[in-house]
């Protein structure tokens, strides 16, 4: 009895761990929506990476511009710049 407890209570937290896991997408306007979103082969669309995204990923943003209109409904995403570029160049 007591291995079917310390069984099961293993497997809920081994399933809270994936539920909670953090999930990196890249998002690039030299990218293509059918990529699956990585670091070597981003999305093209920011408005396509939060259809994607579940609260808790961060979707960072390559430099370039994005002409799009977004409508972001979902809390917890997480945007920002790829690491090591600025979204801003100063003039």
């Amino acid at each position: 009895m007591v291995s079917k407890i310390k069984l099961f209570l293993t497997l809920v937290f081994l399933q809270a761990l994936i539920v909670s896991a953090q999930i990196n997408y890249y998002v690039s306007p030299s990218g293509n929506n059918s990529n699956s979103g990585s670091i070597s082969s981003p999305w093209k669309t920011v408005q396509f990476a939060i259809t994607i995204a579940n609260s808790g990923d961060t979707l960072n943003l390559a430099n370039g511009t994005f002409n799009e209109k977004i409508n972001c409904t979902k809390s917890g995403l997480y945007i920002r710049n790829k690491k090591n570029e600025s979204l801003y160049k100063r003039r």
